[in-house]
């Protein structure tokens, strides 16, 4: 029997939103006595629709307060009506926002609320950072996805918040990887090494660097990029101006699973981010038991700081190059030791389950708070 409902805020879904997947879809599956709504203040379903939980309410109510606040009330009636608990997760930045203009339009209660941040700080842009800020003071309890992103927000505001602001280090779907790579069988071709890296094509993932890196490496290494291009495919036409085109598969934007199994076809991750929140990414390519190189960040550093195997370098080309060549010629039998420490931490310390149990407490704090009519 439902007892409680999750109401997650997002502006869209992709096969890779972390949010989605290691939240919503998450808790849909894990959590029977829970209803998952999700509430879409944006319009993109980058998803085919058989591949969405039938049981999964999704209402597209588009950036405008007013009809986000008739459609959250309509879903807090609904709740309070048959005397269900209700959360409202608050993740995007925009959408949060709107979301708490129609809440305040709506003398909707914020009692209910907790708004997670996905980044950090530090790399938001000047009207992200107020944003952020504003979201903060709203909602009722606010977490970070790592401690360097809790460290790295505003003092004033986690002052003002106290003990209603705390970091929840992002974690890996485990059990998501085991069901998809139990029985497949890895496809590469042996006359390379593969280097897989998993991001969007954003400048703060740092992709051209790489690019750079790879010019220098060795013949038999190629790399893999993973996740949506940018729109003027700047990063491709860079790998061709560079000569390397041919040693990288850019291969756009895919469904979680295949992203599982392009790992899995790799010998090893890499990622030259420059900025994260906490990346799954990584995490989940330890767990797929990858050996990993990490640039020198804070956020990596928190990894590191629990997995001695995980390999933190500086962003500088000649230190990458050297280390990947390295890499290379590692023999199976020592990739495999270093990819099961890998595994073995990200298991240890970086569970989904453990995330959310942390999450639980926060949600049985909020449910405490007396649900009735007059909020709405």
């Amino acid at each position: 029997m439902q007892n409680r409902a999750i109401i997650t805020v997002l502006d869209s879904i992709n096969p890779t939103t972390m949010p989605y997947n290691e939240f919503v879809l998450y808790r849909n599956s894990h959590y029977k006595n829970e209803k998952q709504i999700l509430l879409l203040t944006g319009s993109e379903i980058i998803i085919p629709q058989e591949d969405i939980p039938p049981n999964l309410e999704i209402h597209k109510v588009g950036k405008n307060p007013f009809k986000i606040c008739s459609e959250l009330k309509r879903i807090i009636f609904e709740c309070v009506n048959i005397n269900i608990k209700y959360i409202i997760h608050l993740h995007s930045i925009r959408g949060s926002f709107s979301t708490f203009i129609a809440m305040f339009l709506g003398k909707i209660s914020k009692k209910h609320t907790i708004y997670t941040i996905h980044s950090t700080f530090t790399g938001f842009k000047i009207h992200n950072k107020l944003l952020t800020c504003l979201n903060s003071l709203f909602s009722n309890y606010v977490t970070c996805v790592s401690k360097t992103a809790y460290n790295y927000f505003p003092k004033v505001i986690r002052e003002i918040k106290k003990d209603k602001i705390k970091y929840i280090q992002n974690s890996v779907n485990t059990e998501r990887i085991d069901s998809t790579l139990t029985d497949y069988k890895v496809v590469k071709n042996n006359d390379f090494i593969y280097f897989s890296f998993i991001a969007r094509m954003v400048p703060i993932k740092n992709h051209k660097f790489l690019i750079n890196v790879l010019k220098q490496c060795a013949a038999n290494i190629k790399f893999i990029f993973i996740g949506a291009e940018d729109k003027n495919g700047s990063i491709r036409k860079y790998a061709e101006e560079q000569g390397v085109l041919d040693k990288i598969e850019f291969t756009g934007l895919i469904p979680r699973e295949e992203v599982y199994k392009k790992i899995a076809d790799s010998d090893f991750y890499i990622s030259s981010s420059t900025l994260e929140g906490l990346p799954v990414s990584a995490l989940e390519a330890m767990y797929c038991g990858k050996p990993t190189i990490l640039s020198s960040i804070p956020q990596h550093k928190e990894i590191a700081d629990v997995c001695s195997a995980v390999q933190l370098l500086p962003l500088d080309t000649e230190t990458w190059t050297k280390a990947i060549n390295k890499y290379s010629l590692l023999s199976k039998q020592e990739r495999y030791k270093r990819g099961l420490s890998c595994k073995s931490c990200a298991y240890e310390f970086f569970s989904l389950k453990k995330m959310h149990e942390k999450y639980d407490e926060i949600y049985e704090k909020i449910n405490k708070t007396e649900t009735n009519l007059s909020c709405l």
